[in-house]
């Protein structure tokens, strides 16, 4: 197969009616990659057609251009814990990955579950953000829903203990926490593991396989059962599902829940990758070889309809600690899409698949109007050259922490990528602005993930 043309940028002279930038590639549009034009004006996409005279063109040739993805879940760990990442690198490292918005999470220090907490950290990290970004409100029966509500993407609960100081392990009160939150109509996430089973279990893990029994499928399942139970008139998501029996309950629920999936617990499990040691601890922790290619099945079906990578960096010696001690979470939003482009370059996974889960989805599910190509639309758009597969090296990632667990495995990192027409990614290199990235608070969610 030939390979496509290099990126050629084609200046003209001004001319009467002509587009102010026009981009040609192999687009992915209305379910396909075509070869098409895009007309881009003052940062929205105004034409789609086979050509378009611009200003300015810029031709990818057979390069595939895709919508920009959204990562609905990351730990950008500011305020308070900045040393491990902040909102510039973070975002850098998103938008190097393809990714144009980023939904970050509240498990800060201090947490964000106030509404002056989320107007406090959208003023901080706002001059910082490279790319689109939303915020999601802590719950802890605490806080007024009804003032965080203009101003949070969503919710976020956690049922199970990890990192930061947000659990709600009194599941009798889930109902009087959740009932409030109906009228904002905003989605309530969930780190759905039993608190109560996982103090019952008494496991002292010793590696990712042990750690796999210590806080096992059944600890997410249960959370999962007793928090739809919970959800009332809200609609609810899942974040990263790692089991069976939860995509089970997700199911029986029907179209008020959504689910993500991450691609370590879609590529990575606990007995063949079990000696990443604590480079492999998460919450949850990876599964065993069965949970794994169930998961896949029904990500590539699209029965998980949303794919995030729950970006939860530690610097390498902070994990480098006896594994009890050493904090769960690694690094991912750079890696997300480019790993999952290796399946569809080798047809394990259909591209319209890949778009729906990085893009399409996650924009419906959290009402965000972003995710796709289409007339009326934000330029956010990320090209992929199909031929050009990268190993992943952690030290090449621009991520603060530094390191991968996808060490040396191949990626199809985007060459470049837009926000708004303006580029963030140049032939593989960040050139990030602090600030260009826009806060967003979602609306309505318009259908099920």
């Amino acid at each position: 197969m030939a390979r496509p043309a290099s990126k050629t940028i084609k200046p003209r002279p001004p001319i009467h009616g002509a587009m102010e930038l026009v981009m040609e590639g192999n687009v992915f549009f209305e379910g396909r990659p075509q070869r098409l034009a895009l007309g881009i004006e003052d940062g929205t996409i105004v034409e789609i057609k086979k050509v378009i005279k611009g200003v300015r063109t810029i031709d990818f040739g057979g390069r595939l251009v895709m919508p920009g993805a959204l990562d609905v879940h990351v730990h950008f760990r500011e305020p308070g814990l900045t040393h491990k990442e902040d909102f510039l690198t973070g975002t850098t490292a998103a938008a190097c990955g393809g990714v144009t918005c980023v939904l970050d999470m509240p498990n800060t220090k201090p947490s964000t579950a106030t509404a002056e907490d989320l107007r406090d950290k959208a003023a901080l990290v706002a001059k910082k953000a490279a790319i689109d970004f939303g915020l999601f409100a802590g719950l802890t029966g605490r806080g007024r829903p009804e003032r965080m509500a203009p101003l949070a993407v969503g919710y976020k609960l956690y049922m199970g203990s990890t990192t930061g100081d947000l659990l709600v392990d009194d599941y009798a009160r889930l109902p009087e926490i959740l009932s409030p939150l109906a009228a904002g109509e905003k989605p309530v996430a969930v780190h759905a593991e039993d608190e109560v089973l996982l103090r019952s279990i008494g496991i002292k893990a010793r590696d990712p396989l042990s750690y796999n029994d210590a806080r096992p499928p059944e600890c997410e399942s249960g959370a999962v059962k007793k928090f739809i139970a919970a959800l009332g008139a809200n609609r609810g998501h899942i974040c990263h599902l790692s089991s069976r029996g939860a995509l089970e309950q997700v199911a029986a629920a029907g179209g008020r829940v959504s689910c993500e999936v991450t691609p370590h617990h879609l590529l990575l499990d606990a007995r063949e990758d079990n000696a990443l040691g604590t480079f492999g601890k998460m919450n949850p922790p990876l599964r065993r070889r069965e949970e794994r290619a169930a998961l896949w099945s029904a990500f590539a079906r699209g029965e998980i309809g949303v794919l995030a990578s729950d970006h939860a960096p530690h610097l390498e010696e902070e994990k480098d600690a006896p594994f009890a001690e050493a904090p769960a979470g690694i690094p991912g939003t750079e890696t997300m899409v480019p790993l999952l482009l290796t399946f569809v370059k080798s047809g394990r996974l259909e591209i319209a698949r890949l778009v729906d889960a990085a893009c399409e989805r996650p924009a419906s599910v959290f009402g965000i109007g972003a995710g796709r190509i289409g007339k009326g639309m934000p330029a956010h758009l990320a090209v992929y050259d199909l031929h050009e597969v990268r190993q992943v090296r952690g030290k090449r990632l621009a991520s603060k922490c530094s390191w991968t667990p996808f060490e040396g495995r191949e990626a199809i990192f985007p060459k470049a990528v837009f926000l708004r027409g303006e580029p963030v990614v140049e032939d593989w290199e960040p050139v990030t602005t602090p600030g260009a990235g826009r806060f967003v608070t979602g609306r309505t969610p318009s259908g099920p993930g």
